[in-house]
């Protein structure tokens, strides 16, 4: 599990999530984090680092509306 998490076809770190968001030329309107490791994240680490790194980047509007979803519940926590 390892390798396929840590090779180029597993999931994205929730740090390259938001670099990728950082570098788009255009921000979108509303970013979802989806399909997060029940094993290996939780949804507030995943909000904590995107936000971080966004808002290190200058760019606010980005994370105006981010939601996020959950693997274990039919919820979708959204971040103002």
């Amino acid at each position: 599990m390892k390798q396929r998490i840590l090779g180029n076809r597993g999931h994205l770190s929730n740090s390259d999530a938001a670099w990728a968001l950082a570098r788009l030329k255009r921000r979108p309107r509303q970013v979802l984090l989806a399909h997060l490791s029940a094993e290996n994240n939780r949804p507030e680490v995943a909000r904590d680092t995107v936000l971080d790194i966004l808002r290190q980047q200058g760019i606010q509007d980005a994370a105006s509306r981010l939601l996020i979803t959950s693997q274990e519940e039919r919820v979708s926590y959204q971040i103002n």
